[in-house]
């Protein structure tokens, strides 16, 4: 019984050394707010080679994200209307003594006019003055059949490979 005590308190602590945030209504938890500030600024980047510029700001405990680029705010770059909405979760490290750092931030994406099976903008932090930026745009599987039965006593005949691939919009960011 011992053993098993310690065991759930071990995995405790290691779950909440690195843990997944939700958040209600796009607003960073209180406690976190400090630890969030020294990601906030404008960084420049390319998002598929477009020259872009991002500004995370926040207002009342809830990051906007900003975008500028040849197509207005327009962050997949290709004229859709698409935008980033509210932050639906971050991902922060304790560093020690509730010491957190950023690791993650995942916006809702409104795609607008384009088709783009994603619906997350994930911010990949490297440091507070670095990210990439990812969106999935596509994600395309082929599950192949069970082999066909060839004739009596021959190998079944299998001439399909399953395969999935997914595309991503990707940008590298810096202050």
């Amino acid at each position: 019984m011992k053993l098993q005590i310690i065991l759930l308190t071990f995995c405790a602590l290691a779950f909440t050394a690195c843990n997944e945030i939700s958040v209600t209504d796009g607003q960073v938890p209180q406690e976190y707010v400090a630890y969030v500030k020294p990601y906030l600024g404008t960084y420049r980047g390319e998002v598929d080679g477009k020259s872009t510029e991002i500004i995370i700001s926040m207002y009342n405990n809830v990051p906007t994200i900003t975008v500028r680029n040849t197509y207005g705010n327009d962050i997949t770059g290709a004229s859709c209307g698409s935008r980033v909405g509210l932050l639906k979760s971050i991902k922060a490290e304790d560093r020690g003594d509730k010491n957190y750092v950023l690791e993650r931030a995942n916006f809702y994406l409104e795609p607008g006019q384009c088709f783009i099976q994603g619906r997350v903008v994930t911010f990949s932090f490297r440091s507070s003055n670095e990210f990439i930026l990812e969106i999935l745009e596509r994600d395309e599987r082929k599950i192949c059949p069970p082999p066909r039965t060839g004739p009596k006593g021959a190998s079944p005949i299998d001439d399909c490979d399953d395969f999935s691939q997914m595309t991503y919009i990707t940008g590298q960011f810096k202050k």
